[in-house]
């Protein structure tokens, strides 16, 4: 995915000291399978390898939470996202499962009339 402004897990951007905290920013995207898709996920891991179906899942959910939060930071006027958590978690269903990816982080602006 392209991201619009970076997003940064550090609490500031190296070499850049006049930045302006405009708040947090979060979202969550959520994504979910269905009980074929985690017989065969469930099966894979006991055997051994990769379960691409549930990496698929957890980079569509972390696509859409990421495309939300800097949506949010460029309408308050942010060039960066600092100090960005992930935070991954499933949810279990009768059928299924829902596959969630939370980011939050603080958008950031140069300060107006400060050169660097």
């Amino acid at each position: 995915m392209n991201t619009i402004i970076p997003l940064l897990t550090t609490p500031t951007i190296p070499g850049e000291s006049s930045l302006e905290p405009l708040g947090m920013v979060q979202a969550s995207g959520m994504v979910t399978t269905d009980f074929a898709g985690d017989l065969f996920a469930a099966m894979k891991n006991f055997i051994g390898g990769s379960v691409s179906n549930y990496e698929t899942l957890v980079q569509k959910a972390s696509d859409r939470a990421q495309r939300q939060i800097e949506e949010q930071a460029v309408s308050a006027g942010a060039t960066a996202i600092i100090g960005v958590r992930f935070e991954i978690a499933t949810i279990p269903l009768k059928k299924g499962v829902i596959v969630a990816v939370h980011i939050s982080g603080t958008a950031v602006a140069k300060k107006q009339g400060i050169v660097t």
